[in-house]
Order: C-alpha cells, then sequence, then structure tokens
C-alpha cells in the first residue's frame, strides 16, 4: 500500500493506505464473537 501511494502520489494517499491497511487487518485477523 505505501509503495503505490509512492507511485500515484497523491495528496490524500494517506488515506488509501489507511483503507488498504484497514482491509488488510480485517482479512487477517479472526473474527470475534
Amino acid at each position: 500500500a505505501i509503495e503505490l501511494a509512492k507511485a500515484f502520489g497523491a495528496d490524500d494517499s494517506h488515506r488509501f493506505v489507511n483503507g488498504v491497511l484497514d482491509k488488510a487487518i480485517d482479512a487477517l485477523r479472526p473474527a470475534r464473537q
């Protein structure tokens, strides 16, 4: 995600990075019940 943000270099790339990391964490973390 960080490398993609560097490549595209948008001003709001931090939002993109946070979004990707959020989705990755959700996918990797087992669901809690």
